[in-house]
């Protein structure tokens, strides 16, 4: 059994489970309450439901490709979904699910994560560690079930584990966020059809039938197929200069190693519910040649719902005065 962030190919799981099964805390806040509206007449509309479930933090509980239990909270902590299905797997749901909001909850430096328990689930969330709340005035609110959270470890890079790093100028350099496949992809699907459009002239000039084509039509085709390859040539030589100046930059400046202090990472759905691009912003951390720690920012739109970074990831970065680059492919050279 594992736990991952709500995904909308599991909708119709989840569905189920917030129709069939009992919510196990009451609703702490108006994002909850409008989420239990949507099922007052029958079965949500999608659209709706899930940009209302994306408002919150939701994970889910998968066995065997099967949703057994959810659970989600709010931007302060409240826990306003707990929902596990009964069985053998009933208690360990319950923790993972508990244990993945508490990382969150770290995460978010929020210092406790709060319950407003039924009186089903008392016994449940007093066994996975919640306590009646204290806030100080020497009552504690048997309504409300608190665990505190223990402050994550922050990520960052010591200045011990900084290193210059030379690279080698006769391999490929490129910068993050400006690479692309799209000139390459251009230029390919316009010589394909600049191909294709000869090799069809060629066949008919030598079968005679060329003269059933209509002059206007064939000229139209041609300038179309010209227009689009000289585009593609064109744009596909921009991309080229732009990519050797930043390889010079590159090379001139000073680079070492960094390490992705935090990381946030949004998703855009098209109107069907597929993931149609991630929005990447992060914060990485590095030393200058000062040896002063320095943090930069870093934004990009990426066409996956994949994007190849995490917290605590170790990249590599370009660096001069208060510009800074992250490495998308370098080769340091060896024997540094």
């Amino acid at each position: 059994m594992n736990t991952l962030s709500y995904k909308s190919e599991y909708y119709k799981q989840i569905v189920d489970i917030l129709k069939n099964l009992p919510n196990m805390v009451d609703l702490p806040s108006d994002i909850f309450f409008d989420i239990a509206k949507q099922f007052e007449f029958g079965y949500p509309e999608r659209i709706k439901l899930e940009s209302l479930i994306k408002k919150t933090y939701t994970i889910l509980a998968i066995e065997d490709e099967k949703v057994i239990g959810l659970a989600g909270m709010d931007k302060e902590g409240n826990i306003g979904l707990f929902l596990v299905q009964e069985g053998n797997e009933y208690a360990k749901a319950c923790r993972l699910l508990s244990h993945a909001l508490e990382r969150r909850a770290s995460k978010k430096d929020l210092p406790y994560l709060f319950a407003l328990q039924t009186e089903k689930s008392e016994q449940t969330f007093i066994d996975l560690g919640y306590e009646p709340f204290d806030n100080g005035s020497g009552a504690p609110h048997n309504g409300i079930l608190a665990k505190q959270i223990e402050p994550e470890n922050k990520i960052d890079i010591s200045i011990e584990q900084a290193k210059e790093i030379k690279l080698n100028p006769r391999k490929k350099i490129t910068v993050e966020g400006k690479t692309s496949v799209l000139p390459a992809f251009f230029l390919g699907l316009s010589s394909f059809f600049a191909f294709l459009l000869v090799s069809i002239t060629i066949g008919k000039l030598n079968a005679g039938t060329f003269e059933s084509v209509p002059e206007s039509t064939y000229t139209m085709i041609t300038a179309m197929v010209c227009v689009m390859f000289a585009a593609a040539v064109a744009f596909a030589t921009a991309y080229t200069v732009r990519a050797r100046r930043l390889k010079k930059e590159v090379l001139s400046m000073r680079v070492t190693n960094g390490v992705i202090v935090s990381l946030a990472t949004t998703q855009e759905y098209d109107s069907d519910s597929a993931p149609r691009c991630a929005h990447v912003s992060l914060t990485y951390a590095y030393y200058d040649e000062n040896m002063q720690r320095k943090e930069a920012h870093y934004k990009h739109r990426y066409y996956t719902d994949d994007p190849h970074f995490y917290e605590g990831q170790e990249i590599i970065i370009a660096h001069s005065n208060e510009k800074s680059y992250i490495l998308h492919r370098c080769t340091p050279l060896k024997n540094q």
